[in-house]
């Protein structure tokens, strides 16, 4: 992990120092994690940003802090803190050890095979090592390398912190779920959730797994579950949210978001999330365009929000010329600009410049394959669009899920036809033959890399 303090928390966690060295009475590492193991996320990167501001060269500080926005799902941000720790100390076992787990969870699992080896040379007695490395070897297809490490990191564990005995379990779980061995992952993400029966994120492990079977009544009993365990905490709740909604168990996703949003009531995210699920849940246009624009005053660049706000008025309210003008005149652009406050981003635009970010990556594809390249279509792009907000509208469907993605039932929010085809020529496609790929991808360019 990190410095002098630093060494106080690898005891903790890697059961690397000794044991009688005295705790710091202030605030460290250590009590930072101690917050989030309480469920008080907020408190806890609180407490780990104020430790950086006074010591921006404690690498165990910034590993920590990582560790922590790991745990959240702020990816981008984890990682960030994780290649600022490495560059601090590159070669110090607790900081190799988070950058390992956080480039596993941003899908970077070569990094994560990489940096979980130089991990496990540099802290060898530590669990925890142990425990992210044979993550990152099972996730590459190692499965030899990875029970091996696993079974060192258990019996490392035995003789270390709860939260250490419930990460080897847990990525015991995720070794048997990588091999498709559904029944053992289950019984070690009950095994780590015994070990700390407190820690929203074990319940939240375990919903998340009960979504990728397609259980949700057990989805949403651990949703539950979870809730109760949960202070007021606003980024805890929005974890619940999000983990909610992947369950389309609405009513949980509401109430989670509408409990962040007291929190912290100016939020963008809570209020543009709300705007979505008045729609899916209450069906509810006229509430939706007004979260949605309460989250463009909160964050002027929310081209999300923007982009939804559009969505609702162009397809559910039919009002093609508030679309355009909330297209044209509601989002501010992003990043310092010397140009005028009055301007804004045409999010019409940005939606085909997005397209054309995918049609260079499909034809940089065909050029390795030897063929010629294609070129896109204004009808097939405002054909994908609506049914793309279709789902969105009617996310709390079961008809949607699976290979239902492709189809649109006429009671449907924003329905436009029944399947690619018909939506096609909705829109004016001449065409009598197409079919379509879709994937869950924010950038175009991973979405085509997907196919």
């Amino acid at each position: 992990m990190r410095r002098r303090g630093a060494v106080l928390l690898l005891a903790a966690l890697l059961a690397a120092c000794d044991p009688v060295t005295p705790k710091p009475s202030g605030p460290s590492a250590q009590s930072a994690l101690d917050l989030m193991f309480q469920n008080k996320y907020a408190a806890a990167a609180g407490q780990l940003q104020e430790l950086i501001r006074a010591h921006p060269q404690d690498a165990m500080d910034h590993a920590t802090y990582a560790l922590v926005l790991n745990y959240e799902t702020k990816q981008k941000s984890a990682l960030d803190e994780a290649l600022k720790a490495q560059k601090i100390a590159p070669h110090d076992g607790f900081v190799l050890t988070v950058l390992t787990r956080v480039e596993d969870w941003s899908d970077d699992v070569q990094s994560a095979a990489r940096d979980g080896a130089a991990a496990v040379k540099a802290a060898p007695s530590s669990a925890l090592a142990r425990a992210f490395y044979g993550e990152a070897l099972a996730d590459v297809g190692r499965y030899n390398d990875a029970s091996a490490q696993l079974s060192k990191g258990a019996d490392l564990a035995k003789k270390g912190t709860a939260y250490e005995r419930a990460e080897v379990e847990r990525n015991w779980a995720n070794y048997y779920r990588d091999k498709k061995d559904y029944v053992q992952a289950l019984n070690h993400l009950k095994l780590a959730a015994g070990a700390q029966p407190k820690w929203v994120e074990r319940l939240l492990e375990l919903a998340r797994f009960s979504i990728g079977r397609q259980d949700l009544s057990a989805a949403t009993q651990f949703l539950e579950r979870a809730a109760s365990l949960s202070p007021d905490d606003a980024g805890l709740r929005e974890q619940l949210g999000d983990v909610a909604l992947f369950a389309q168990d609405y009513d949980v996703a509401k109430s989670a978001y509408t409990a962040a949003l007291k929190l912290q009531p100016r939020s963008s995210l809570d209020l543009k999330i709300l705007g979505d699920i008045a729609v899916a849940l209450d069906k509810d246009p006229t509430a939706a365009a007004k979260d949605e624009r309460a989250a463009i005053a909160a964050k002027p660049t929310d081209d999300e929000a923007g982009a939804y706000l559009v969505a609702v008025l162009r397809y559910l309210v039919k009002d093609e010329p508030a679309a355009l003008q909330a297209a044209k005149q509601t989002v501010a652009p992003s990043g310092a600009s010397p140009a005028p406050a009055a301007t804004y981003l045409d999010l019409d635009k940005a939606a085909v410049d997005r397209q054309s970010v995918a049609l260079a990556t499909v034809n940089q594809y065909r050029r390795l394959a030897g063929l010629a390249p294609v070129t896109s279509s204004s009808v097939i792009h405002q054909s994908a669009l609506a049914h793309a907000f279709y789902t969105f509208f009617n996310g709390a469907l079961a008809s949607i899920r699976d290979l239902g993605i492709h189809k649109e039932q006429s009671t449907g929010q924003g329905y436009v036809g029944d399947n690619v085809l018909t939506r096609a020529q909705h829109f004016g496609y001449p065409q009598r033959s197409m079919a379509e790929v879709i994937t869950h991808r924010a950038d175009p360019a991973a979405a085509v890399t997907d196919w």
